[in-house]
């Protein structure tokens, strides 16, 4: 089985969890895939699921701007732009390979009470892991995106779990900018290279949304200079699963 057949099998059981999470809690949430990824990669970076609103109204829209614009998650939002020029210009300079996903895979408004359900996280984790068996080398570094993910996989004891970075989300401006303070001149710098975001959008970004991208760097840069070693169990289930076929 190729990585790319592999991804799509698992692709289905995300689909089907999905279901099984709105019969159980009835939820109203679809399937929202990821951007695929062309093999195994250094650094996946986790957030706790996919939001609806920008990009539809509900779960009828999504299945339609899903299928017929062939719309990922991580992939087409002026937000998503931001993180993703931070993960290419400071995580992942020199082109190491990357990927973007959730502990649960099934888009929601963010008003939902499935939205942050440490419970569904739960359900969903042994299909995390296959997942990370599946995408991230042996000796990836995981990222979480958020406070909430940050607990959750810390509190799993993730092999790989090298760090948290700020949610990019406007309910979580207020935490942007904490690596600002005692840098401030450094910051000075950096911001004024920003505006507009090269090679990004062409909207002029606000004071908030430079203070996250300074805090991305700096703690990606952090992040980059730790080292991993060992083989995750998780990596040697999966491997022992695909050779079973």
């Amino acid at each position: 089985m190729t990585f790319e057949e592999a991804y799509r099998e698992l692709e289905k059981e995300f689909a089907e969890r999905v279901e099984q999470d709105n019969q159980r809690w009835k939820f109203e949430s679809i399937f929202l895939p990821n951007v695929t990824p062309k093999g195994p990669v250094d650094y996946v970076l986790v957030g706790m699921e996919p939001s609806l609103g920008r990009w539809a109204r509900d779960t009828e829209e999504a299945r339609g701007n899903i299928e017929n614009e062939k719309f990922r998650n991580f992939d087409g939002t002026p937000k998503d732009s931001i993180i993703h020029y931070c993960i290419e210009n400071y995580l992942c300079p020199d082109r190491e390979a990357y990927y973007l996903t959730d502990l649960a895979q099934g888009a929601m408004l963010v008003s939902s009470p499935g939205a942050g359900n440490t419970d569904k996280y739960e359900a969903w984790y042994s299909l995390f892991e296959k997942e990370l068996g599946l995408v991230a080398k042996p000796r990836a570094k995981i990222i979480s995106i958020g406070a909430k993910v940050g607990r959750f996989l810390s509190d799993k004891g993730l092999y790989g779990h090298a760090g948290t970075i700020p949610h990019y989300s406007d309910t979580a401006a207020r935490y942007f900018g904490k690596e600002v303070a005692g840098r401030e001149a450094t910051y000075q710098k950096f911001s004024e290279g920003l505006d507009p975001l090269p090679e990004g959008t062409s909207f002029r970004l606000p004071e908030s949304r430079k203070k996250l991208m300074f805090d991305y760097k700096i703690r990606f840069e952090r992040i980059r200079e730790q080292e991993m070693s060992g083989w995750p169990f998780w990596q040697q289930e999966w491997q022992r699963s695909m050779a079973a076929g």
